[in-house]
């Protein structure tokens, strides 16, 4: 086990100093004694929410030695990537796979002994009215980047393609950078392509509306781009041809599911000694000297000395897995998902399609993703599922299973939220699996150095430099 040397914020210096019986100038890792508590559970971190981003930083920090709890609401750990269990076996909620531009995904993997697998390729198509038709192939999150190919002509009209290639007589900006996907792709190339080919993919693709979409946080190289070559279809055609060209641009899954991730991460935290506790939540907290004193649902006490949230509400998603016979979906389309235009279905998923693993097997996963509804009771929302994927799909279902994970809901109590947010360490959701984890391994750093840290100790400069090191 790697143990992290510095002390933890509740040991003074005086009171370590003292522990270690005196000068500790010449030691260069001292082990600090645990700080005596109460009858109260006592951690050093709490991390509220058990998605793959909590459960991340939690490991991080307990593979450094500090003690470590992970609670959730949800009786499943994994929130979007948790596994829809079904007669056939475990298969994701979220099947969809992700690029790994940096590699983090691939490393988190290579520590978990997991291994990552390559998709498929099938193509994605736009249900527009009662037309399917195909994603274009040269587009980034419904973007085109040639306005007047016939796929285009097809979802947009040859109007709406004149329309959107006005894009490349347009100015750009010189100064200053474009902020808001919606708009950006409205003002350049019209509001069919906004509407038709931009909403669909974006639900489908990041969970969120386009219009909430920030450019510098989900397409940080576009802007860039759009300078360079002078228009946004031309910028579109730049970043693709990168990705064709790009071995980390690929498209990748993990072996047997992301919900495999999810199980590694639980199995590792436990492994180094911290502990997750599932269908609970914080009802009061409580800051003080010493750091938070928590009261949970069920009544227990915790305290703890540095808090970790990671933060659900910006992703607010049902899924639902139905298990379908594969003599059924015989005569649907070989795509890996529609994408319904203007509808409260966001996508319909094939996953058995997508990978091929599970083709051969008697029974198909078909996933749908929307919206988040908590008037709709479950027994509805599986039936309207159902009729959902007859309808996107065009075949007739009876499906033998289905299950439903709603959006997580989860809330910090509002002690931590309101009076005492600056001093709660908050994972933002992100919408690619490799953004998630750097930015869950960042955040764990930060509790490193901001709460666990000691300036002027020898062994924290150690510290200092081996986050940079990680960095």
């Amino acid at each position: 086990m790697i143990v992290d040397p510095t002390p933890r914020p509740a040991d003074t210096m005086a009171a370590v100093t003292a522990k270690m019986g005196g000068d500790m100038s010449d030691i260069e890792n001292p082990q600090v004694a645990p700080a005596e508590h109460d009858s109260t559970d006592s951690v050093d971190a709490l991390v509220v929410g058990a998605t793959v981003a909590g459960l991340t930083a939690a490991r991080d920090l307990a593979m450094r030695g500090y003690r470590v709890l992970v609670i959730d609401e949800a009786a499943q750990a994994g929130g979007a990537a948790a596994a829809a269990e079904l007669p056939s076996g475990a298969s994701d909620f979220d099947a969809a796979p992700f690029t790994d531009p940096d590699g983090d995904v691939a490393k988190l993997c290579e520590e978990l002994g997991l291994d990552l697998k390559i998709p498929a390729t099938l193509r994605s198509q736009l249900l527009l009215g009662a037309k399917r038709l195909p994603v274009p192939l040269f587009s980034l999150l419904g973007i085109p980047a040639s306005p007047l190919a016939s796929e285009v002509a097809s979802i947009v009209g040859w109007s709406g393609a004149v329309r959107a290639y006005l894009d490349r007589l347009m100015p750009v900006l010189k100064i200053g950078r474009y902020d808001n996907l919606e708009h950006l792709v409205g003002k350049r190339m019209g509001r069919r392509v906004a509407e038709r080919m931009l909403r669909p993919t974006v639900r489908a693709r990041l969970g969120v509306e386009a219009g909430g979409v920030d450019i510098d946080e989900t397409i940080p190289a576009l802007n860039n781009a759009i300078t360079k070559a002078g228009s946004l279809s031309g910028a579109v055609a730049m970043l693709v041809e990168q990705a064709a060209h790009d071995s980390d641009a690929f498209e990748r899954g993990i072996a047997g599911g992301t919900n495999r991730l999810v199980t590694a991460l639980v199995e590792s935290i436990t492994e180094y000694h911290g502990r997750t506790r599932l269908g609970t939540r914080i009802d009061i907290a409580e800051r003080d000297d010493q750091g938070w004193l928590l009261t949970l649902t069920d009544g227990s006490l915790l305290r703890a000395q540095t808090l970790m949230y990671a933060e659900t509400d910006m992703q607010r998603i049902d899924r639902v897995a139905l298990e379908v016979p594969t003599s059924q979906l015989a005569a649907a389309p070989d795509v890996r998902e529609v994408l319904p235009v203007a509808s409260d279905v966001h996508a319909v998923t094939r996953a058995s399609l997508l990978w091929p693993e599970k083709s051969e097997q008697a029974a198909e996963v078909v996933l749908l993703q929307y919206a988040a509804d908590e008037k709709i009771p479950e027994s509805e929302y599986l039936a309207k599922a159902r009729d959902d994927a007859q309808r996107v799909l065009g075949v007739d279902l009876e499906p033998t299973a289905a299950r439903l994970l709603a959006a997580p809901r989860y809330r910090i109590a509002p002690a931590a939220s309101d009076r005492h947010a600056a001093t709660v360490h908050v994972l933002e959701p992100e919408a690619q699996l490799s953004d998630t984890v750097k930015t869950a391994r960042e955040a764990a750093a930060a509790v490193r150095r901001e709460d666990f840290a000691v300036p002027g100790v020898s062994w924290a400069q150690q510290v200092n430099e081996e986050l940079q090191e990680d960095e």
